[in-house]
C-alpha cells in the first residue's frame, strides 16, 4: 500500500503515518466507548474484505487510512451528545453501536436507557422527551458533524478524497435509512460499505465472538450492508 510523506523526527528517526496513526485509534477508541483496539481490529476485517472483494493497491489504501480513522471526528459532537443525553456520551455511543437504530422500538429503548442515566425519575423522564424532541433530524445532525469533521481531519491529513468519502459514509445503510445524507446502494461509497460492515462486526465480536459477528452481518444483510460484502 502507499503511504503519505514519511515525517523524520529527531536523530533521523522516520515514523510511518500508519503507527502514528494506529497510535490514535486507541485514543478514537475510547473517546467513542470502545474498548481499546477497536478501530484496528476494524481494521484488520475491512483489509480480509478487501481481499476476498479483490480491491485494487490505491482503494487499499485509502480503505486501511479510512478505517484507522474512522471515528476521527468523534470528539466534534462528544458536548453536543452528553448536553443532549444528560449523561457520558461514550456511553451513549458504545450502547449505540449494539442497536438496530432503523427500528423505533430498539431506538425507543436505547433512548430510555441512556438518556438521563444516573438521574431522578423526572430528570430521566425530561431527558428522554428531549431526545424524543429532537427526532431523527437531531439524529441526523449529530451524525453529520461527527462524519463531516472525521472527513476534515483526512484530507487535512493528505489521504485523499477516497478515504474522507469512506468516513463520511461510515453510518450510511445500504436500503438508504442511514446518516447523515440517507443515499443508499451504490451511491455509498465501497469503501464506506466496507467501514460499515467492519466496525459493526467488530463490535459485535466483542460481544459475543465470532457467531456474533457473522450473525449480526446476514441479519442485516440488504438492509444495512452490502450484500456482496457481506
Amino acid at each position: 500500500m502507499s503511504e503519505p510523506a514519511t515525517p523524520t523526527v529527531g536523530n533521523g528517526v522516520e515514523l510511518r503515518l500508519s503507527e502514528v496513526l494506529a497510535g490514535l485509534s486507541h485514543a478514537l477508541d475510547i473517546t467513542e466507548g470502545q474498548r481499546r483496539g477497536h478501530a484496528e481490529r476494524s481494521c484488520v476485517i475491512g483489509m480480509r474484505l478487501a481481499d476476498v472483494l479483490g480491491l485494487d493497491d490505491d482503494l487499499r489504501s485509502s480503505l486501511f487510512y479510512a478505517l484507522l480513522l474512522k471515528d476521527a471526528g468523534c470528539s466534534s459532537n462528544a458536548a453536543k451528545v452528553a448536553a443532549l443525553f444528560g449523561t457520558d456520551d461514550a456511553i451513549v455511543k458504545s450502547t449505540r453501536r449494539l442497536t438496530d437504530t432503523s427500528s423505533f422500538p430498539q431506538a425507543l429503548l436505547h433512548v430510555a436507557r441512556t438518556a438521563g442515566s444516573g438521574s431522578s425519575l423526572i430528570g430521566r423522564s425530561r431527558r428522554v422527551a428531549a431526545v424524543l424532541r429532537s427526532g431523527r433530524s437531531g439524529a441526523r445532525a449529530l451524525v453529520a458533524l461527527r462524519c463531516e469533521r472525521g472527513a476534515e481531519i483526512a484530507r487535512a491529513l493528505g489521504l485523499g478524497e477516497v478515504a474522507a468519502q469512506a468516513i463520511l459514509d461510515v453510518d450510511e445503510h445500504w436500503d438508504g435509512d442511514g446518516y447523515p445524507a440517507g443515499i443508499s446502494g451504490d451511491g455509498i461509497s465501497l469503501a464506506g460499505r466496507i467501514l460499515s460492515l467492519a466496525q459493526t462486526a467488530e463490535v459485535f465480536w466483542q460481544h459475543g465472538g465470532p457467531a456474533a459477528a457473522c450473525a449480526i452481518a446476514r441479519r442485516r444483510r440488504t438492509a444495512w450492508f452490502d450484500p456482496a460484502a457481506v
